[in-house]
């Protein structure tokens, strides 16, 4: 009896250990009714998940070739938002001469829901990438609180630098000053050149890298190291998902804890390669050989020649005023100095091409070409390697054009006399 006694009382009491511990499954008996579960959350402070949302480049565009970048921002309470500083309105009353002169006030920072924005993209036929940032709370807070200051409608027109101030770094440095500590790149980022950067982004677009090398002074080639790599989407999506976060403490954790991608919801249409036949080498070959052919086959009164050499010198005017322009007026970053406009400038249009339709034999003209012979020299055989500066070599193609023409009409153009046939008839009487 003793020991069904002893039986009875251990089951009793391990079936009140585990009546503690499993669940109450009665109707009446739920663990947290809901009006308790809604008063807990609401009791709760509000957490923040802060991501950068990087899309590459959609071809079919021109303005997206660099791709783009945003910051989305996921709240325990239900919000799902994204913040993006690329806004602007292409039909706005002088914005593309703002925009040529690096002067634009256009850009701006709007929000707008996080599906929407994917889908924007994908259904264009673009994948996006996100990367979660291993924030605190009081860092996704101070974050948070950066943008929505950024998001004012006194703060959210900024003035758009391609290289300084884009869609690209303004995320960067709102999470530098949110975060207590620092930001520390990967070390092992190749160093490169921000020339190098732009042409490998427009490389699907020969022209357009022909002329960014044209514009693009000797700053362009200065080395960088990651942090001034970041100003491109697709190199910051990259440096950043190397990157870590070291606190006050000099604790180092990693500075993306989780990466997806949306995909693409259709395939872009590929863009249609220019022929060789048709691309910047190619043309400005053929610019060369039909001046080399005038130049050896012209004599005297070519008309050939001097209309050849009057549209070249034309359209390199004004190629020179548009290069002039950006390097020497306008605010844009990376245009100066620009050693292109020893060869391609506007004296070519304002002085050479009138000199030449009119006044081919003064002079003048004959000095301006004297001189034009040596700026070309210059260029070919000393500047070509000696400032740092890359350049296209389209470009030594249509400077050795120009070369061929200033020397063809030194060399057959000849000065008129000085005295007219009349006075000239006296002087031999008088002589």
């Amino acid at each position: 009896m003793d020991k069904i006694k002893i039986r009875h009382l251990v089951v009793i009491v391990l079936w009140s250990m585990l009546s503690c511990i499993l669940p109450k499954w009665s109707k009446g008996e739920n663990i947290l009714s809901h009006e308790t579960v809604v008063a807990d959350t609401l009791s709760q402070p509000v957490r923040h998940t802060i991501s950068l949302l990087v899309v590459p480049s959609l071809e079919e565009h021109i303005w997206t070739i660099y791709g783009h970048a945003a910051v989305r921002v996921v709240s325990s309470d239900g919000q799902d938002r994204v913040y993006n500083w690329g806004i602007f309105d292409f039909e706005a009353p002088g914005f593309i001469p703002r925009f040529v002169a690096g002067t634009s006030t256009d850009y701006m920072l709007a929000e707008q829901p996080t599906e929407q924005y994917i889908y924007n993209y994908t259904s264009d036929g673009c994948e996006v990438s996100e990367l979660v940032l291993n924030l605190s709370q009081e860092e996704a807070e101070h974050f948070l609180s950066l943008v929505e200051e950024n998001l004012k409608p006194g703060n959210r027109f900024y003035h758009y630098d391609f290289v300084f101030d884009n869609c690209a770094t303004r995320p960067i440095v709102l999470l530098e000053k949110s975060l207590q500590g620092r930001l520390i790149l990967p070390q092992n980022t190749p160093t490169t050149t921000r020339r190098t950067m732009v042409d490998q982004s427009s490389k699907q677009r020969p022209w357009l890298k022909f002329g960014t090398d044209m514009v693009l002074g000797k700053p362009a080639d200065t080395p960088i190291e990651a942090h001034d790599q970041l100003f491109l989407p697709i190199y910051m999506r990259n440096i950043i998902r190397e990157a870590q976060f070291e606190d006050t403490a000099g604790n180092v954790r990693q500075a993306v804890i989780a990466e997806q991608t949306y995909p693409q919801l259709k395939e872009q249409e590929p863009l249609k390669s220019t022929p060789w036949v048709f691309q910047p080498f190619a043309v400005c070959l053929y610019l060369l050989l039909i001046t080399l052919i005038g130049a050896l086959t012209a004599r005297g009164k070519a008309y050939f020649m001097r209309t050849w050499s009057a549209i070249m010198l034309g359209v390199m005017g004004l190629a020179g005023c548009l290069t002039f322009f950006l390097t020497v007026i306008s605010l844009h970053p990376l245009t100066a100095p620009n050693w292109t406009l020893v060869s391609i400038h506007p004296l070519h249009f304002f002085l050479g091409l009138p000199l030449l339709l009119f006044f081919r034999n003064s002079l003048v003209a004959h000095l301006y070409h004297y001189i034009n012979i040596l700026l070309q020299l210059l260029f070919l055989l000393v500047l070509s390697w000696s400032t740092g500066q890359h350049f296209s070599p389209s470009l030594y193609m249509l400077s050795a054009a120009l070369l061929l023409i200033s020397f063809w009409v030194s060399r057959y153009n000849k000065l008129l006399p000085r005295t007219t046939p009349r006075l000239r008839i006296k002087k031999q009487q008088y002589a």
